[in-house]
């Protein structure tokens, strides 16, 4: 549902603090390990739901599957490697 909005019915945040009650994990977005879609990943012995970047507010998808193709191709070690800076 999370990669699915806007529903009209449930925002993302009713959706996330839903799951959070019933006992699912569930991670913040991160430039590090998030795609754009919402993901299940693998965390101790199940699975846990990561946010993607999808829901970062003003962040464009081209922007967003652009971080994820940087760091596939070298992981970011600061925030200037990020912004592209050399380093």
């Amino acid at each position: 549902m999370l990669n699915s909005q806007p529903l009209g019915f449930y925002s993302p945040s009713r959706l996330v603090q839903d799951a959070k009650r019933n006992g699912v994990v569930v991670l913040p977005p991160d430039v590090m390990a998030s795609d754009w879609d919402c993901l299940l990943e693998p965390h101790g012995q199940g699975l846990v739901v990561r946010l993607g970047l999808r829901l970062i507010k003003g962040l464009q998808e081209d922007s967003a599957r652009a971080i994820a193709c940087a760091r596939g191709q070298a992981p970011f070690d600061s925030a200037e490697t990020c912004r592209g800076a050399p380093g």
